[in-house]
């Protein structure tokens, strides 16, 4: 048989994501680190820009996107699934994973690299540039440090937020560990989609010392993180058989929702923005602009969203059109009421966004009644916006990091 050929980067959460997900698969793999050198040589060829991980299947088919990696594994590989058995623990598991690669990865890799700029630029120089001697490694790796502070500024997360974005993943750390200590993993005693996602977002904080510590007592979560990446030990377990969700679960949710949600609904309207003033075209800008609005919902000054949100909240949108048994339905509807989402499972976005190798594209066969649409956003956004600035666009490395 032959094996897979896997692209990964130094302190990329979705590079450590889809390693420890293609070791619990048990596929075979053969992995190389994206120097300079690899990056043009192996990776721009096959998809015309620069994205890390890559995962290269035995047919020669390049996927760039951990998402869709997990989903072609799942398609072609024997195994246990990473999709719960309950309609609405789908959804949670979606949400979860949303959040993570949206919000909480970005989040972790600017304080771990704030933390010690210059070991994280060594390091980096070091994995980029291995054939140039030290001196050169940082220079070269000084500018695309600087870039990546600068992509993620745009995206919300740099100095100004700094205190936030630790706040953030204190509290994440916080109700994981209270989690795991009744909870082998966030959805029973088999890994789903969520728990991948938060581990390549926080096994990045093992890198430096000064983040190590914010996992210090977290005892139950370095377990987890431990066991998330072995590669066989936890493919037998069985996801959670009660239809509730435990108390620290729900908080969780309940944060992913607050931090994720709003900006991926402003997103919607965003798409449909950009397509209407650019009828015909279909390759979307990686950020978009998009109105403020007040609690009262009232547009205000323009920010930023990406595209990508959108597509992110199709897939999780994905788990609420299922026809689900009546238990079921109703414990979906009982989680989104909570979350003050409920408007949620009667959304469809006016535009339809499609991706194909993290480049993202306006689906110009498809426009749907915006009127609805609409109404369940109002209802669902306004208490809970909490929509990030941006401002300009960066250049390729962050996606080395970023994904």
């Amino acid at each position: 048989m032959r094996a897979y050929k896997l692209i990964t980067a130094f302190g990329s959460p979705a590079s450590l994501k889809t390693r420890a997900f293609l070791r619990w698969a048990n596929v075979p793999v053969r992995e190389t680190e994206a120097s300079a050198l690899v990056l043009k040589s192996a990776v721009r060829p096959r998809l015309k820009s620069v994205r890390v991980p890559v995962l290269v299947t035995p047919s020669n088919e390049a996927l760039s996107d951990p998402r869709l990696i997990q989903d072609w594994i799942g398609q072609h590989e024997p195994g246990p699934s990473l999709t719960p058995g309950y309609g609405h623990h789908r959804f949670v598991s979606r949400l979860l994973e949303n959040f993570a690669d949206e919000v909480l990865s970005p989040a972790t890799v600017f304080v771990s690299w704030n933390s010690d700029m210059e070991q994280a630029t060594a390091r980096m120089g070091a994995s980029l540039y291995p054939d140039l001697d030290e001196k050169q490694q940082m220079r070269q790796a000084r500018l695309l440090s600087a870039q990546l502070m600068h992509a993620l500024d745009v995206r919300g997360f740099g100095k100004a937020e700094a205190d936030q974005s630790r706040s953030l993943i204190t509290s994440v750390i916080s109700i994981l560990d209270r989690h795991f200590e009744n909870n082998a993993f966030i959805l029973g005693n088999s890994p789903c989609h969520a728990d991948f996602a938060i581990f390549g977002a926080l096994a990045i904080l093992r890198e430096t010392p000064a983040t190590r510590d914010m996992l210090a007592k977290a005892e139950n979560v370095r377990r987890w993180l431990a066991e998330v990446n072995a590669p066989f030990e936890t493919r037998d377990g069985d996801f959670r058989k009660a239809y509730t969700l435990p108390e620290s679960l729900n908080e969780l949710v309940m944060l992913a929702a607050e931090h994720f949600l709003p900006q991926a609904l402003e997103a919607c309207d965003a798409v449909a923005d950009w397509a209407d003033c650019n009828p015909g075209n279909m390759q979307l800008p990686a950020t978009l602009s998009a109105a403020k609005r007040s609690e009262a919902g009232q547009r205000q000054r323009r920010g930023h969203v990406r595209a990508e949100a959108q597509w992110l909240l199709q897939r999780l949108l994905e788990t609420l059109g299922e026809d689900l048994p009546r238990v079921e339905a109703e414990a979906r509807d009982e989680l989104l009421l909570a979350m003050g989402y409920e408007g949620l499972k009667n959304f469809e976005p006016e535009r339809t966004v499609l991706q194909t190798h993290h480049v993202f594209r306006v689906d110009l066969r498809t426009r749907r009644d915006s009127g609805a649409s609409h109404q369940s956003t109002e209802q669902a956004g306004y208490a809970l916006m909490k929509a990030r600035e941006a401002a300009g666009d960066s250049r390729e490395f962050d996606r080395v990091i970023m994904g």
